[in-house]
């Protein structure tokens, strides 16, 4: 006679049979509906967006409730710095988790003529993906070199030479000439490496079209960990919005139409996600390459303010960007956070998510975040009270050292702004000079906007600085 108990365990023992095998049929493991195993990860990178430019940072002419969601039920990091106030500076140090000077690229922008382009030898967040077993895609702007006469038309020099299986997208700024539109794998005459599917892109589509492709993505590999790269070309100038979202914004702006645009793509991935039942399963981090390119005029371009400034400028406006984690069931609801971040700090966060080395060529600048994410990764009091000092390069035909950020203290060494060459695109700042002799410092806590240099009244804090930023470069020759 066969006892209840042993019934109940060999029934027990059927079902879970059946459901392993139906879960390996439709091609998903059992250990990947654990959500803190082998997370997919998107990073959403927008182009030239300003910190103000939605309506949960002070943006009264847009509706942004996408991002407002994923601000309000994750992680704000208050004091999130890009890695460059321009564009291929900022996107290597997102890849590398290193400081554009160390790039040997010597410009912070390329140019579709340009030679120049990431090393081969560099360690970057696809190919750490990679080595956890992801599969791992980019969908966007890459700025990171472009096979042309002056490069020998080298394939290195675009995505899938460094991490990424599959690509497709404008590979620099939107308003450089071409405006081809890129696919990898293939293989063209003009891009070696890349077919050509449309030169020059319709960029009214173009938005639409990256967020239907990343929607592609996440079903064609929702079966296994992915890594995906969301670069839109927008909100960069020329501004573009397709025709469900031109004219809808209540400020009358295209520029808000555009940004309305991509937070409407934003719930296409949230939603696209949760059909596919791995919203649980899933880490996206939303931020900006930079400030926005006041340069353009007001009508064409976002806001920073309170801050100062704008994109090419290292005062607040053109490298203080908004930056969210988003996760839900992993990443408590609501949080914030006043440690001091940049996009250095991505991808040795993600070397802890997915239990893999962070070893860069060279030395690293980031550190990892993971903490702040969930309690499994440490805990989170050192990034608040430690001495770490995030140094900041800028320029755009060189990368130099600009300011030094440590705590609530920011020095400058070194000035630039796109806007002092016209009085009439002020946005709060007028033309000051600084050097490693007389140099500005600036209290951020009382004094975000940057108006009044404190640097005589606070003279330890100013060589304490300056050692680090002198301490700094000697390492870029080491």
């Amino acid at each position: 006679m066969i006892k209840l108990g042993s019934f109940v365990k060999f029934y027990q023992w059927i079902l879970k049979t059946i459901v392993i095998s139906t879960i390996a049929l439709i091609g998903i493991s059992a250990e990947a509906r654990v959500p803190l195993d082998h997370p997919n990860v998107i990073i959403v990178y927008l182009d030239d967006s300003g910190y103000a430019d939605y309506d949960f940072t002070g943006n009264t002419g847009v509706k942004t409730p996408n991002l407002r969601k994923m601000k309000d039920e994750g992680l704000s990091m208050n004091r999130f710095y890009s890695g460059s106030p321009v564009c291929s500076a900022s996107r290597y140090a997102l890849m590398t988790g290193k400081s554009p000077a160390r790039s040997e690229m010597g410009v912070s922008v390329l140019r579709p003529h340009s030679v120049q382009y990431i090393r081969p030898q560099e360690q970057t967040i696809p190919e750490t993906m990679k080595k956890a077993g992801y599969v791992t895609g980019m969908i966007g702007k890459w700025h990171l070199g472009v096979p042309n006469k002056a490069n020998r038309m080298s394939r290195e020099a675009l995505p899938l030479a460094h991490g990424f299986d599959s690509y497709i997208g404008i590979p620099y700024s939107n308003d450089m000439k071409p405006t081809p539109l890129l696919k990898q794998p293939g293989n063209s005459q003009s891009y070696p490496g890349a077919d050509v599917l449309e030169n020059p892109v319709n960029q009214d589509h173009l938005t639409q079209f990256y967020f239907d492709r990343a929607c592609d993505f996440i079903n064609e590999h929702k079966s296994r960990p992915f890594f995906l790269y969301l670069a839109p070309s927008m909100p960069h100038y020329p501004l573009h919005a397709s025709p469900d979202f031109r004219g809808k914004a209540s400020s009358g702006r295209l520029y808000d139409d555009v940004i309305q645009e991509i937070d409407h793509g934003i719930g296409r991935l949230l939603k696209t996600l949760e059909e596919a039942c791995i919203e649980r399963n899933t880490l996206i981090f939303f931020s900006s390459d930079n400030g926005p390119w006041l340069a353009m005029g007001p009508k064409n371009s976002g806001c920073a303010l309170p801050f100062r400034d704008g994109k090419g400028s290292n005062f607040e406006g053109g490298v203080h960007v908004v930056g969210l984690f988003y996760w839900p069931g992993i990443i408590k609801a609501g949080q914030t956070n006043d440690s001091l971040s940049s996009v250095l700090d991505i991808h040795p966060t993600l070397c802890d998510l997915v239990h893999q080395p962070f070893t860069p060529t060279g030395r690293a600048d980031g550190r990892s975040l993971a903490s702040l994410i969930h309690p499994q990764f440490g805990s989170s009091k050192e990034l608040l009270t430690d001495d770490y000092v995030l140094i900041l390069t800028g320029k755009e035909e060189t990368i130099s050292v600009m300011t030094a950020h440590w705590k609530n203290w920011k020095l400058h060494i070194d000035t630039y702004s796109q806007l002092w060459s016209n009085q009439s695109l002020n946005h709060n700042s007028p033309r000051v000079k600084a050097s490693m002799d007389k140099p500005l410092l600036y209290d951020l806590s009382k004094d975000i906007a940057e108006t009044t240099n404190v640097a005589d009244q606070h003279p330890e804090i100013v060589e304490f600085m300056k050692q680090k930023i002198i301490d700094f470069k000697k390492t870029l020759s080491q």
